[in-house]
């Protein structure tokens, strides 16, 4: 790749502009930037769709389908039964530390050869700590919630990206693939193909990141 040093200069400019932009308008792009990458996430999955027959506007529109739908899902089922089984626990733990001590540290205290302080695995006073903390937990919430809804600016910058972020997310997407093409076209042409290959080569690698945590969580 041979790269003209009016070109150097070039890319050190755009360098220096987009550095400038994200120290001074940092919190005006965060939206755009995320909603970048969720079309960059999403754009796989819209692409499938496309391929299957679908326009590529309808596509998008499934995907949101999925997408709200999933969300929907985690808080009026998955949130509320998570809530439930820490209370459980937290409810159970007395339970389990007598079954502990009276089944496991005896068998412990057998193959070790030692006697073993039942102190040492004080369950009781983990329950307290839980309990404590998520009551704390709760009283954090509730006292962001109050503030946000007290503070008139902070609730209409949380509404406007509320909006912002998903209708941007959607032309993103629906426009993700021209969008692409349009920026490869602007390239020059003594550096395409290596940046294009540079390119491909990191969304291979996030591609197989993000699989790789959507498989461990």
């Amino acid at each position: 790749m041979n790269v003209t040093v009016h070109q150097r200069y070039m890319l050190v400019a755009f360098g220096l502009a987009c550095v400038a932009l994200i120290h001074f308008l940092g919190p005006v792009l965060t939206p755009f930037a995320v909603s970048m990458v969720l079309a960059y996430l999403w754009d796989p999955l819209t692409d499938w769709l496309e391929n299957r027959g679908l326009s590529r506007t309808m596509a998008v529109v499934c995907v949101f389908l999925l997408l709200f739908g999933m969300l929907i899902t985690a808080l009026l089922i998955v949130i509320p039964a998570l809530t439930g089984q820490i209370k459980t626990i937290i409810q159970l733990l007395p339970q389990w530390e007598a079954w502990f001590e009276g089944n496991v540290l005896p068998q412990l205290s057998h193959y070790l050869g030692v006697d073993i302080d039942p102190a040492l695995f004080d369950f009781a006073e983990l329950s307290k700590r839980l309990a404590g903390q998520w009551q704390q937990a709760g009283g954090v919430l509730a006292s962001l919630s109050v503030s946000v809804s007290r503070s008139s600016l902070v609730l209409i910058e949380f509404l406007v990206n509320l909006f912002l972020r998903p209708v941007v997310t959607f032309y993103l997407l629906r426009d993700w693939d021209n969008t692409m093409e349009n920026l490869r076209t602007m390239l020059p042409r003594n550096v395409e193909s290596v940046a294009v290959s540079l390119l491909k080569e990191c969304d291979e690698v996030l591609g197989a990141f993000f699989k790789g945590q959507l498989l461990v969580m």
